[in-house]
This record gives C-alpha cells, sequence and structure tokens, in this order.
C-alpha cells in the first residue's frame, strides 16, 4: 500500500483561511516496551526531530507532546524550544502536573486523556473550577513572569525564585516519614505531584462542658487549719476521736 505524500501547500492553504491554530500531537518514544522505530510512531514530532519539525511545517503553531511518561518536567521542557509554546493535548490525570505547566512554562493548555470518565469531585475537575475564575488574570501573570510553578519528586528540594523572592518547595514530613500518610502532596508513584489541599482533613475533637465542679472542689491552698469537732459532722460522727480534736486537717480556700 503505498500512501499519497500530503502536499506541503496544503498546511498554508487551510491556515489563510482559518484563524484557528494549528499543532501536530507527538506520541513519545523510545518509551519502555516501545524502544524501536515502528513499535511507536517515530515519524511524529518527537523531541530528537523537534527542530526538523519547526523548519519544514511553518504553518504549525505548535508541536504538542501527548506525555503519558513519568518524567513530565523534562517533557515539558523539550518542547519549549525555538520558541514553540506548550500545548499538552493528552495526559495522565495528575491534576498537579497542571498547575506545574500553567506556572512553569506558561502552557496554553493541558488536557487529561478521558476526561469524561473522570469524577466530577476529583483533583482535576476541582482544579478546573479554582482556575477558571483566575485564567484572564493568569495569561497576564504568565506573559509578564508573574507566576511560576513547583512539582517536588521524592524528598529533593526545589527551589525558584519569582519577584525578586528564592522559594525552596520541600514535602512536608510528617509521622509517616518521607512519602508516608503524613507527607503533603503524596501523589501517585510516591511523587509530590497531588495538591495539598486535597488530603483529607484532619477531625477535630469536640470539646464537651465539663460538669458543674462545687466551690469545696477548686485548688486549696497548704494553709492548714484546726476545725472544731462541731463543724465536722461529714468525715466523722460528733462523739468519735477525731471529731473530740483529732480531726484531720481541712485546706482552706486559694486566695
Amino acid at each position: 500500500m503505498v500512501r499519497r505524500p500530503i502536499p506541503r501547500s496544503s498546511g498554508r492553504s487551510w491556515k489563510s483561511r482559518t484563524e484557528y491554530p494549528m499543532y501536530a500531537n507527538a506520541w513519545l518514544g523510545p518509551q519502555p516496551n516501545a524502544r524501536v522505530p515502528g513499535d511507536w510512531p517515530s515519524g511524529g514530532p518527537v523531541a530528537r526531530v523537534h527542530d526538523i519539525w519547526r523548519a519544514a511545517a511553518p504553518s504549525l503553531d505548535h508541536l504538542a507532546p501527548d506525555i503519558y511518561v513519568q518524567d513530565f518536567k523534562g517533557t515539558c521542557a523539550l518542547y519549549v524550544r525555538s520558541g514553540n509554546p506548550l500545548f499538552i493535548p493528552e495526559a495522565r490525570d495528575v491534576a498537579g502536573n497542571l498547575f506545574y505547566a500553567l506556572g512553569r512554562h506558561s502552557a496554553m493548555g493541558w488536557s487529561p486523556f478521558g476526561i469524561e470518565d473522570l469524577s466530577p469531585d476529583g483533583q482535576v475537575a476541582q482544579s478546573y473550577k479554582l482556575l477558571r475564575e483566575m485564567l484572564p488574570q493568569l495569561a497576564d501573570w504568565q506573559a509578564a513572569g508573574k507566576v511560576t510553578g513547583v512539582v517536588v519528586d521524592g524528598d529533593q528540594p526545589e527551589t525558584v525564585e519569582l519577584g525578586g523572592y528564592r522559594i525552596t518547595a520541600a514535602p512536608a514530613r510528617g509521622r509517616g516519614g518521607p512519602g508516608g500518610p503524613g507527607m503533603a502532596g503524596g501523589g501517585r508513584g510516591g511523587q509530590g505531584r497531588q495538591l495539598a489541599g486535597s488530603l483529607p482533613r484532619p477531625r477535630r475533637r469536640q470539646l464537651r462542658p465539663l460538669p458543674f465542679q462545687p466551690r469545696a472542689s477548686r485548688r486549696l491552698s497548704p494553709v492548714r487549719r484546726r476545725v472544731p469537732p462541731t463543724s465536722c459532722p461529714r468525715c466523722c460522727p460528733a462523739e468519735s476521736p477525731r471529731a473530740r480534736g483529732q480531726c484531720r486537717p481541712i485546706r482552706g480556700p486559694s486566695r
């Protein structure tokens, strides 16, 4: 079967009739279990031929990677070269990657694969709701370099500079130790990519009102005093030896 090559002017012709951006998405490779060209579409705009695609297809506005590999940060860095704006049409549903792409590389968009199958109460849906009110202002922040993103992998901290400040982000160490239950933002595969705000909040113990305590049960001072026998019917009978002057000392109220 011989395929007819697409004329080089096809992209230019379409570009002249529409204002919509044009892009080509990249099936990344080589990958585990797909290391030989042919096991993955090696002719696509993968990182090793990125510059060739940028030169040979000037009608394309950007080259867009489908990121399913673990190295999300490294893949993003490969696709912001030669003036290529970052756009991720397919990715794993890790909400932390969304904020990293928007903040660190001023990404134009990010979408997980099979978004219709995700829970409306999940992290991705909640992140979209959070960003919906920020998008107009966020675009201005991206253009002015006033926003950034951080992804902490493992136990290694990451340092960024923003607004004249140097910020170091590190995973929180709780009772579970690194990567344990006490580590804020423990994402999939032990990577700190999840939102810290999505962690379950600890339950607060409900304080119950204390029962009424009589005045005599308050803290007493160490003052010792002798009590007359007639005023000691609570602890001993009136005719007992203790009532005849041998009653135990009673501490007076504190002053």
